[in-house]
């Protein structure tokens, strides 16, 4: 729920922010094509500047929003769903049959003289198949 009210608080800036950035185009394009920064060539500088105060704004606004508080913790953890990876043995959209990708070459196996790749040699050892340490392969 606080996050939530968190995130809406930033939506919040980014519209106002767009709202901002659209009227001031307009206006800026209308201005132009008036000839009025023809005329008053000293407050040519605003449009550009403007443009470096919005984004000193958003930037502010995110600082404001996401400082450390009594909230922090609640932001930075959440609970994650289990999943399920449809490429494990007997999932439901798994492979059924009982091969094993590795000696198939598909996750790094090793084909006849071929060096064994880095990612090979670390499932391997994940998995307790390959050398551990600086053990070298033969």
């Amino acid at each position: 729920n606080i996050k939530l009210q968190l995130f809406r608080r930033f939506r919040c800036v980014l519209v106002v922010s767009v709202v901002f950035s659209v009227s001031w185009a307009v206006y800026t394009m209308a201005a132009s094509v008036k000839g009025y920064f023809e005329d008053h060539w000293k407050s040519q500088w605003n449009v550009n500047a403007v443009w470096e105060v919005l984004y000193l704004a958003i930037l502010v606004a995110i600082v404001f929003l996401w400082m450390p508080s009594s909230n922090s913790q609640r932001y930075a953890y959440s609970m994650e769903l289990a999943t399920f990876d449809p490429d494990e043995k007997g999932g439901p959209d798994g492979p059924d049959e009982e091969e094993d990708l590795e000696e198939d070459g598909e996750l790094g196996g090793l084909e006849d003289d071929e060096e064994p790749s880095v990612v090979g040699q670390f499932e391997k050892a994940i998995t307790g198949e390959g050398p551990v340490g600086g053990e070298k392969m033969n």
